[in-house]
């Protein structure tokens, strides 16, 4: 979710595509290897991560921890922890956003809950209209048809965020 949210986020033009490829760059370098996990946790030896690193060389298919497991060197909860560890100390991409200064830890919340309710609906292009004949309606025969655009949920209005004319704060 974190990645649609980085996308929805330059669809709105609120980050450019630069700054959203700078992110997941950091957010990648940010991310611990499974080898170095799997040091750090004591749960896989250098000698036995050093042999699972050549049998990866030798078959590039295999992942880290396909190859340990074919080693014996891991079992399947051993594997889950490790990348349960990996998938915690992930950053996400919106705590990297504020801590970028990309936006603030309030405009990015907002945003982010905009983004939840209404997902990829909210960057979809509308439908076009079909192009009617020119004629009076008479409200009392005609049946009117319904919009194919949902009604926003609640009081919940998109965010704008403009510079008030009185400071340098975001209006929200």
């Amino acid at each position: 979710m974190s990645l649609k949210f980085g996308i929805y986020l330059v669809e709105q033009r609120v980050i450019s595509p630069e700054q959203f490829c700078g992110l997941v760059k950091i957010q990648q370098e940010s991310t611990m290897s499974l080898p170095s996990i799997s040091l750090r946790k004591n749960i896989l030896t250098i000698k036995q991560v050093a042999q699972v690193l050549n049998e990866i060389e030798l078959d590039a298919e295999k992942t880290f921890i396909q190859s340990a497991m074919e080693l014996d060197f891991l079992n399947r909860l051993e594997a889950d922890q490790i990348l349960q560890f990996q998938q915690e100390k992930c950053q996400p991409l919106r705590k990297l956003i504020v801590k970028c200064g990309l936006l603030s830890q309030r405009q990015c919340s907002i945003l982010f809950l905009y983004f939840e309710r209404h997902g990829a609906k909210a960057s979809l292009p509308l439908p076009e209209a079909k192009p009617t004949e020119a004629k009076p309606m008479d409200i009392r025969t005609e049946t009117h048809e319904r919009s194919t655009v949902p009604a926003p949920m609640g009081n919940l209005r998109e965010p704008n965020f403009s510079k008030s004319s009185r400071s340098a704060e975001y209006v929200i």
